[in-house]
């Protein structure tokens, strides 16, 4: 647990400063390889920190091969082919997992872009419902809708919005 609390601290602190990101990320899976932990509770960890804190495809590919030639040297406790397999797939899905969330704030970006841009300000309420919305069908579907309807009551009419 004390994994998971450190990685979301640390994503926090760097928000904003990819390269300390990028240490504290390296520093952290050195350090779990070295607790000697069984390879399925190391996947695990690791598809969390990954997932807690995601880096630029770049940067995660400069991970890894470091990682791999830090392995080379001998300069961490030896990783086994299952636990590097295992830290690249969770470097993968981490990858992944970041650009799904960026193609869906993009889409609701769009869907909100299109309302303001088409009938000025928007409620915070309408504003947060799309902000809320997950499915990349819809979104697009929504996107489609904002640029027919004839006004944003039209649009809010077809959503269903918890109240509020």
């Amino acid at each position: 647990m004390a994994w998971v609390i450190d990685a979301h601290l640390a994503a926090q602190k760097t928000m904003n400063d990819l390269p300390r990101r990028y240490q504290l990320k390296r520093k952290m899976i050195c350090a779990l390889f070295q607790r000697g932990m069984d390879a399925e509770k190391v996947s695990k960890i690791l598809s969390l920190i990954d997932w807690l804190m995601t880096l630029p495809e770049d940067l995660t590919k400069q991970l890894n091969t470091e990682l791999q030639a830090q392995q080379k040297t001998n300069a961490m406790i030896p990783i086994s082919s299952f636990e590097l397999a295992v830290l690249e797939r969770g470097i993968e899905r981490g990858i992944e997992q970041g650009r799904q969330e960026g193609n869906r704030k993009k889409a609701q970006e769009a869907v909100l872009d299109v309302l303001e841009t088409r009938f000025g300000e928007v409620t915070e309420l309408l504003r947060e419902h799309v902000q809320s919305l997950t499915d990349a069908i819809e979104l697009k579907r929504l996107h489609r809708r904002a640029i027919l309807v004839s006004d944003v009551n039209s649009f809010s009419a077809e959503l269903v919005m918890p109240a509020g």
